[in-house]
């Protein structure tokens, strides 16, 4: 998040420009240190609820910042699958999952 940005508003902006979708909001999961005492970078997980009405863009990235995202849509089972199996390596990810699970269990 660059300095003096709000994470929340980052994020919004970065859903657009990435997956093509309009959210209002977002509700903060988790704020966390990527390597706690190895790095100062702090990552902010945020939720979003959406529909293929807030769909407005094509999204992929920005190519002018050397983006060039491709969305893949997963269903969560399958994506719990991955998860379970080890495929899935990267930890905002993972924690996203967990998150969603432990939602699933609550329900």
């Amino acid at each position: 998040v660059p300095q003096n940005a709000d994470p929340k508003q980052v994020a919004i902006k970065e859903v657009m420009e990435e997956v093509g979708y309009h959210i209002p909001d977002a509700t903060l999961l988790y704020t966390f240190f990527a390597s706690a005492g190895g790095s100062t970078e702090r990552l902010y997980l945020y939720m979003a609820e959406i529909t293929e009405q807030q769909n407005s863009g094509s999204g992929g990235g920005l190519i002018a910042e050397g983006e060039d995202i491709r969305i893949v849509e997963i269903p969560i089972p399958e994506a719990i699958a991955l998860l379970e199996q080890g495929k899935i390596v990267d930890a905002k990810t993972i924690i996203a999952l967990q998150w969603l699970l432990v939602q699933q269990h609550q329900s």
